[in-house]
Order: C-alpha cells, then structure tokens, then sequence
C-alpha cells in the first residue's frame, strides 16, 4: 500500500507541467516549440537565463516535493524512492502534455538530491562540469547516468543504488537517440562564441 501510495504522489506530481508555468510566466511563444513543455536548456539556449535557473528549480523541486510527501506519508525511505523513480519518469512523459517526451534532465537532479544531498550537490557539479569543459549536452548527461547508481551506492546504499539502477536503465532509453550519437562522435558540440555570448546576454 505504501509503494502503491507512493507511485500516485510521483505521478501526479512528477507530471506537473512546470515548464508551461514558466512559459507563462514569462509571457513568451516558446510553448508553441517543441513539446510544449519547455526545459530549462531550452531557456538557456535562448539566453534566458533567469528562466533557466527557475526552470531547473521547479522541475528538480517538484521531484525532490514529491519524495519528501511521500516519505511524510509512509515514514519509508523505500517508498519515497518509489516516489522519485515515478516523478522522473512521469516528468519525461507527462500525462498534463499528451504523454509526449520531454528531455529535461532536472529531474534527475532533484532525485539525487533528496536522496542524498550530498550525492546531488556532486552530480549536479558533474554535470555542469563535463558540459562546460565539453560543451556536448548528451557527453554530460551520459557521465551523470553513469555516476548515479555509484553515488547512490556510496552514499545511501543498497536500496538507492537499485533505484538510480532503475533511473540509468530508463535514462538510456529515454536519451538513446542523443546518447548514440555521442558514442559515434558525432554529438555536435555548442560553439564556444555562442555559448558565451548566451551566458553574458542579460535578459531574463
């Protein structure tokens, strides 16, 4: 009962559409892009980078609220695990946008976090790190993938570890198309000039 309960708090608000808040919040057409549901990368590729920071914000948040809500119901770190595994999941294919994909990698970022503070703190670096020095968005996210499950091992242990197991054999198959190509090389790098000119653009 308690995994079952869990399930429906990390879908439900896993699913939330925060990148349509965000979209409204700032008043721009860019719900029309894409899936609808735009990502924090997607602020950013834009320049946007005050939307960026609160989109990352609201997806990682909703994931990490809705493991805390879980663990406040069943008093279980195994059901708020559950909680986190489906908040990912449901915030890739949110029911709220039709089911269709979103590659927002936020919150995964969020399950690490409330997992272990700690953890998320050194994944969320990694992933900074390596797509800053790299400047491929799929070589980050595949070091990442990668990094969970031994973070969670180390950090929390058992249990943790088999939920990220759970995360990286989801994440990829949710990335496969971006991941491959990174294996092929062929994983088109941001120029440097554009990348930096986005960061030092001030606009919200």
């Amino acid at each position: 009962m308690d995994f079952f309960l869990s399930a429906v708090v990390g879908l439900m608000m896993g699913g939330l559409p925060t990148g349509r808040a965000v979209g409204f919040i700032a008043n721009d057409p860019v719900l029309a892009q894409g899936t609808g549901n735009p990502g924090a990368l997607m602020w950013l590729k834009q320049g946007r980078l005050g939307m960026a920071a609160m989109a990352f914000v609201l997806e990682a948040g909703k994931v990490i609220a809705a493991m805390q809500l879980a663990w406040l119901l069943t008093i279980g770190y195994a059901p708020l695990l559950v909680a986190g595994v489906v908040a990912v999941i449901a915030h890739s294919y949110s029911p709220f946008s039709k089911f269709r994909p979103c590659r927002t990698f936020s919150a995964f970022i969020g399950f690490a976090l409330a997992a272990n503070t700690g953890a998320g703190i050194l994944l969320a670096g990694l992933w900074l790190g390596t797509f800053f020095i790299t400047l491929r968005q799929y070589r980050s996210v595949a070091v990442v993938l990668g990094a969970l499950p031994v973070a969670m091992y180390v950090f929390r242990g058992y249990e943790a570890a088999f939920a990220a197991v759970i995360l990286f054999a989801f994440g990829l198959w949710h990335y496969r198309r971006g991941l491959w190509q990174t294996f092929r090389n062929n994983d088109m790098p941001w120029p440097k000039a554009a990348l930096m000119k986005t960061l030092t653009e001030k606009r919200l």
